[in-house]
Order: structure tokens, then C-alpha cells, then sequence
């Protein structure tokens, strides 16, 4: 998962899109991947709320990223917010992107706000099956609340 490489333009106007925030705007102009890259340090100073990996033509290794020096003190993976997005879906630009590469996206940050995807935004293909498992267990422990109460 090295090196670090922060999402070019469209990557980060699909997270916009989908109700999120990059966190190194000041590199989606760069074309180039190389100019593109960051610091794991750098990363731990932004603390991001979530990550979200891609890799082109490789599975995510997310137990590689929660183990970085220092990165249990970020918030995204404190809090178990460290989803892969297949790369299929968000890391070529054209119509794949823009439906269900935004679909992924939108339904991993609703999640993370406890919301269900907006109507007509559901994703048509699997999610991470962390998000999953999360979902689960959330409706769960709400069900639990609720059966208190």
C-alpha cells in the first residue's frame, strides 16, 4: 500500500459529490500520481474522520493501514472507519464513477453518520464488508436500545 497517493481531481469531486471532504485539496490538481503523494505523518495531521483506499488492480490491505506507526491515534481508524472502495468504481473517470463509484461513496459516509443512503443513491453492487458488518451491528445495538426503553 505505498506509496501514499492522495485522489486526483475527479476522486475528490466524487467524494464531494457523495457528501464528503477531501483532506489534501491542494493536491487533486496534480496529474501526476508522484506529485500526488503524502506522508504517512501527514496523514495522522489531518486526522481524517474516515479513509477510504483504493488500489488499482489489488485488494486493500485495511489491517496494513490501521497498523501504521502512529495511525491508531487518527480518528478514521479509532473509530473502525477504514473502507475500500473497488477501484473499478472510483478510480477511472466515466460513467462507472459517476453512478456507482458515487452510490459506494455516498452509502459508506451515510453509514458513518448512522443514515441510510438517500433515496435513488443506494449502491447497486456490494459494499465493503466491514461497512457491513457495522451496519449490522449498529441496527443491532439499536434494536437492543429500543427493547430497554
Amino acid at each position: 500500500m505505498d506509496p501514499l497517493i492522495s485522489g486526483i481531481r475527479w476522486v475528490d469531486e466524487l467524494i464531494e459529490l457523495a457528501g464528503g471532504e477531501g483532506i489534501f485539496p491542494h493536491l487533486r490538481s496534480e496529474r501526476d500520481a508522484k506529485r500526488r503523494t503524502v506522508t504517512p505523518d501527514s496523514v495522522v495531521a489531518a486526522n481524517p474522520e474516515v479513509i477510504l483506499a483504493s488500489w488499482c488492480g489489488r485488494k486493500v490491505d485495511k489491517d496494513k493501514i490501521r497498523a501504521r506507526v502512529g495511525w491508531a491515534a487518527v480518528d478514521a481508524v479509532r473509530s473502525g472507519h477504514v473502507y475500500e472502495v473497488k477501484s473499478s468504481y472510483i478510480l477511472q473517470p466515466g460513467p462507472a464513477s459517476l453512478t456507482e463509484g458515487v452510490r459506494q461513496l455516498h452509502a459508506i459516509l451515510a453509514s458513518v453518520v448512522n443514515c441510510e443512503p438517500a433515496e435513488g443513491l443506494e449502491p447497486s453492487e456490494p459494499l465493503d464488508p466491514d461497512l457491513l458488518r457495522r451496519g449490522a451491528a449498529g441496527r443491532e445495538d439499536a434494536a437492543r436500545e429500543e427493547i430497554r426503553t
